[in-house]
């Protein structure tokens, strides 16, 4: 065999040359060992050297403590905010607090918060509310205004097409329509549920089993008409379900103001009739404060 073979040492891994089966002794770590044990290396062989034992050297960590022994560690007091008082009742509220518990009183807007500015129809009751939630048009005034102008143009190619008759009778129903608005205008009659309009809307709703109102799917649950003097305030009281009531025709009945304040609860109603009920105007204003889209037909 040739005496230019490399064996590694089996301690130390280091290149011996020498020959098959013959002794060898190690340079590096001086370990005997025979050729025959060794196993021969490739001269193409990428080998890794052995590694050379380096002592740790312990580097000291920057001391993280300020200050000396005697330094002294000094906590400030905390400043509390002092209650203040509300501008408009003046009564003591906490600092934190965003509105006045007494008076609800707002110091950031200066100003009581009002429900109404997040009602998209600008808080408005009965009638005109009903108009607006049907219409899509949230200005009555614009559209009473194009409704004028329907009825003038109506009026005027009725008068074209029949001659005769009609020049007396379309400005004479203009003319009693002219009064009426007055009349309404003055003594606030369609929001009252008073006036002529609201009228041929009740005489429709009844006729079309009110399908302007219902908003359920079963219209026959949540209508309750007893136009009878035997329906009081013990019969308003006895409903099981107020919730579930929508449209309450109760003309001619014998309620009073007490069952009407007691109709606060039904929250879903949304038309009622009272037409020649003994009732007071101020329960039925303070009802319809409390529920804003409720239509009233008034005695």
């Amino acid at each position: 065999m040739s005496q230019h073979q490399l064996f590694n040492c089996p301690d130390c891994y280091s290149e011996v040359r020498g020959s098959l089966g013959a002794a060898l002794t190690c340079a590096t770590c001086a370990c005997q060992f025979t050729g025959e044990t060794a196993s021969p290396l490739d001269e193409d062989e990428l080998t890794l050297a052995p590694i050379a034992e380096t002592p740790a050297v312990a580097t000291p960590l920057p001391s993280t403590v300020t200050g000396t022994a005697t330094t002294a560690l000094h906590l400030e007091e905390e400043v509390s905010q002092p209650d203040q008082r509300c501008k408009q009742c003046n009564q003591i509220i906490n600092r934190d607090a965003l509105e006045c518990p007494q008076c609800g009183f707002i110091a950031a807007l200066g100003r009581n918060f009002d429900p109404t500015e997040l009602d998209p129809y600008h808080g408005v009751f009965g009638f005109d509310r009903y108009l607006m939630r049907h219409t899509q048009d949230n200005n009555t005034g614009g559209l009473m205004l194009w409704l004028h102008v329907f009825l003038g143009f109506v009026g005027i190619v009725t008068m074209l097409v029949w001659s005769g008759w009609m020049y007396f009778v379309v400005p004479t129903m203009a003319l009693v329509y002219t009064v009426y608005r007055v009349h309404a205008n003055h003594s606030n009659a369609f929001q009252r549920g008073k006036g002529l309009i609201p009228k041929l809307l009740l005489l429709y709703n009844r006729l079309t089993t009110w399908k302007g109102f219902v908003s359920g799917d079963n219209p026959d649950n949540c209508i309750l008409s007893m136009r009878s003097s035997r329906f009081n305030d013990t019969a308003i009281a006895s409903i099981d379900n107020p919730e579930a009531i929508e449209i309450l025709d109760i003309a001619g009945s014998s309620i009073t103001d007490d069952g009407v304040r007691y109709l606060a609860n039904f929250y879903n109603l949304r038309a009622l009739v009272v037409i020649s009920c003994a009732i007071d105007e101020n329960s039925l204003d303070e009802l319809q404060r409390a529920l804003p889209r409720l239509c009233i037909w008034r005695p």
